[in-house]
């Protein structure tokens, strides 16, 4: 206990101190230890629980870079389907219905490499240790000027706990928190997406890891049979979600 609390209270000092480039990591080390945790998450079921009135259920299936989600929210106390997405990488292919915004998947940004942050213009020469709640971080980038970038590392695992895209100056983050293990890989439990004035606040729940998902799953003629007549109200609250989701993609 003795011994954290020194290092607690070190990561505090050098948070506010100018540092020597010595006390920091070498990125091809922070890269390493990163893409280590994503090679070989290749397959995955996982579902967003958003805390809302309507209580919001992101359901997320992904093989390779094919992803399909649906949007459900609970109707007179069934789950009812308003938005179904299937794509690729960032694309998405199909949606219905066919709304004028198309969220990407949140976690399309979660499982991108630092190299490619620092090919989006990711600044390495600004580094920092500062403090996310009780979690010491490594942070990377700016976070000013008219187009911040800006990572925060956990400062044991060389995870991102928060992401703060290129906005066009409004404030916007993504907070990836409650890490935990299951098998080879580090996996967060919450997330949490700040922008401007509002915050949603979502528990992850993985429900298989390198599972073997059918193939029919990303079928785009299954998808339009099932989907194609879709036409659910959709709350005001959840458009700006879905419309916050589409930016975090383009101002990156």
């Amino acid at each position: 206990m003795r011994a954290k609390l020194i290092v607690l209270f070190l990561l505090f000092l050098l948070a506010f101190v100018q540092v020597s480039p010595g006390f920091f990591p070498d990125m091809a080390e922070v890269d390493a230890r990163w893409h280590k945790n994503l090679r070989g998450l290749n397959s995955f079921q996982v579902e967003f629980l958003f805390d809302l009135d309507e209580k919001l259920s992101v359901r997320h299936w992904q093989k390779q870079d094919l992803w399909r989600e649906e949007w459900t929210v609970q109707i007179d106390g069934q789950n009812r389907v308003i938005w179904a997405g299937l794509g690729r990488g960032e694309e998405v292919i199909l949606s219905y219905p066919q709304l004028r915004v198309k969220p990407v998947p949140v976690l399309c940004i979660w499982q991108k490499s630092l190299d490619w942050w620092i090919a989006k213009g990711l600044n390495t020469n600004f580094l920092s240790y500062q403090f996310l709640q009780d979690t010491p971080c490594l942070v990377i980038g700016s976070s000013s000027g008219n187009e911040p970038l800006q990572l925060w590392l956990d400062n044991n695992l060389m995870l991102p706990v928060r992401m703060i895209p290129g906005s066009g100056g409004q404030e916007f983050s993504l907070t990836w928190l409650n890490y935990y293990q299951i098998g080879n890989f580090w996996l967060p439990g919450k997330l949490s997406i700040a922008y401007q004035d509002k915050n949603w606040e979502c528990t992850i729940k993985w429900k298989g890891i390198n599972i073997d998902l059918p193939d029919g799953l990303f079928s785009q003629q299954d998808f339009k049979n099932r989907f194609e007549t879709l036409n659910q109200a959709i709350s005001s609250e959840v458009l700006m979600l879905m419309q916050v989701l589409a930016r975090a993609h383009e101002t990156i």
